[in-house]
């Protein structure tokens, strides 16, 4: 009878885990706008990592993420 109680709490602090989470990762938004306005590629890298992230996972969208910015770092230097 005490693991019902036991039970919801614990799934009511994960559910809190996760919207903190989720309200840290929605102020960072406005960092996008300092980046696009700074340059086009820095806020390109941000949006493709950002998707990548939600797509793949952390690790792996923040490893292809850092592909992205290598390769715009390349595209640049070789203009």
């Amino acid at each position: 009878m005490l693991t019902k109680h036991i039970f919801c709490c614990l799934q009511c602090v994960l559910a809190c885990i996760i919207v903190v989470a989720l309200r840290s990762t929605m102020s960072q938004f406005t960092e996008l706008f300092y980046y696009w306005k700074v340059s086009r590629y820095d806020g390109l890298v941000w949006i493709g990592t950002f998707l990548l992230v939600v797509l793949f996972g952390v690790a792996n969208g923040l490893l292809y993420g850092l592909l992205i910015g290598l390769l715009f770092l390349i595209v640049r230097m070789a203009r």
